[in-house]
């Protein structure tokens, strides 16, 4: 036979070694195949878990009033609760079962009126046969205590620009300001105030630069403005959250007050403080020149009615012909609020720009027998009308 006749066909170890090398690869496409196929799963289950999050933290934001829904199936703020349920999943995930766990933190008294919401599914996967591994999706959220018909109000920025502030000045210069002596400044005169009595601010900062008791006789005087409201319930009606928020006294039922402010820091100013008194719409308004230490220029200090005469000594006094003063303030746990200078403490410190609404509320001190003591946040989810003693600042 020739050498040709010899080699023609395939040797048995050389179809064998073909057969190994084909079985090795068919192994790897299967494995590969069970691998993707496991990750779709798993991808699928996760997907479906997102939506489960994310239909209850929608859920919880699509409240229709804070609280007291005239419809019970009505959502509302206050139902925004911590809880656990179990989702039935939609067709085609029979092979596990899903837990959806709500966290809710509620704020403490000084933080923002928002809730803290996190929402976590969970579920077991395929991958072992003692029942799959443990796999969790979480969203986090914060829940803002906003009317509903408020909410654009959400997105508003905190501070405007230059351009878009009343007449192009700072917010806190009033508005009844008029042009100053140079185009930067404007010049204010506090109704209530001696005839000739103005004050310069300057539109970008809002600082007082300049002080004039008569036209054309001003000194430099660096310092802040104070300003508010002083609110009056009517002296036969005990004191109520519904009446804090919509007082129902009048300014003439009540002695004359005045404001005052007493500093710690500057001790000696150049131009002492100067408040001014006036008549509003409702109530009483006032105005306060502050001067500020030349090198920090900063302020520290206490304002208040006067005469102290009017007032109780301490907050249990029950009498009926003394008074009481309790400051507006949405941080009402102690005197001094975690809001800092303008949330309106007892005592500034280092003020280093003008307030605006630091506002009071005055009424009797009592009905002879009963004390009365500031009133909590009225009924109304537009207004915070939180107060906390002022005048008398003891207990």
């Amino acid at each position: 036979m020739s050498s040709a006749a010899r080699s023609r066909g395939v040797s048995l170890i050389e179809a064998l070694v073909a057969l190994a090398v084909m079985a090795f690869g068919l192994l790897g496409v299967v494995g590969m195949q069970a691998t993707l196929r496991f990750n779709a799963d798993v991808s699928r289950q996760r997907a479906e878990a997102v939506r489960m999050a994310q239909e209850q933290m929608e859920n919880m934001r699509s409240f229709g009033v804070l609280s007291g829904a005239a419809v019970p199936s009505d959502h509302e703020y206050i139902d925004i609760i911590a809880g656990t349920d179990y989702p039935a999943p939609p067709s085609g995930f029979a092979n596990t079962a899903f837990t959806r766990v709500t966290t809710v933190v509620n704020p403490t008294a000084d933080n923002p009126k928002m809730k803290s919401v996190q929402v976590a599914v969970s579920w077991l996967d395929r991958r072992t046969a003692a029942g799959g591994q443990a796999e969790s999706v979480l969203l986090t959220s914060n829940i803002a205590e906003v009317a509903p018909e408020l909410m654009a109000s959400v997105g508003l920025p905190g501070d405007r620009s230059a351009t878009q502030r009343p007449l192009g000045r700072h917010r806190s210069i009033p508005v009844g300001a008029g042009p100053g002596p140079s185009g930067d400044t404007s010049s204010f005169t506090p109704p209530g105030a001696p005839a000739g009595t103005s004050w310069t601010f300057l539109n970008a900062s809002g600082r007082i630069t300049n002080v004039c008791s008569a036209p054309g006789v001003c000194v430099s005087a660096p310092g802040f403005l104070v300003s508010g409201f002083i609110q009056f319930i009517d002296p036969a009606t005990p004191p109520t959250p519904a009446l804090g928020e919509n007082p129902n006294g009048l300014a003439a039922s009540f002695p004359t007050v005045g404001m005052q402010v007493a500093l710690t820091f500057p001790t000696a100013p150049a131009v002492p403080p100067a408040c001014y008194v006036t008549s509003a719409i409702q109530g009483l308004t006032y105005f306060c020149y502050v001067p500020t230490d030349s090198a920090t220029g900063v302020w520290s200090g206490r304002t208040g009615l006067t005469p102290g005469s009017l007032f109780a000594a301490t907050a249990s006094d029950v009498s009926a012909s003394l008074f009481k003063v309790c400051r507006y303030t949405p941080n009402p746990a102690s005197h001094t609020p975690a809001g800092g200078n303008a949330a309106h403490p007892l005592d500034y410190t280092a003020v280093p720009s003008s307030l605006t609404n630091q506002n009071f509320l005055m009424f009797k001190g009592g009905d002879g027998t009963l004390a009365y003591t500031c009133p909590a946040d009225g009924p109304s989810p537009l207004i915070d009308s939180t107060t906390f003693r002022h005048q008398p600042s003891v207990i």
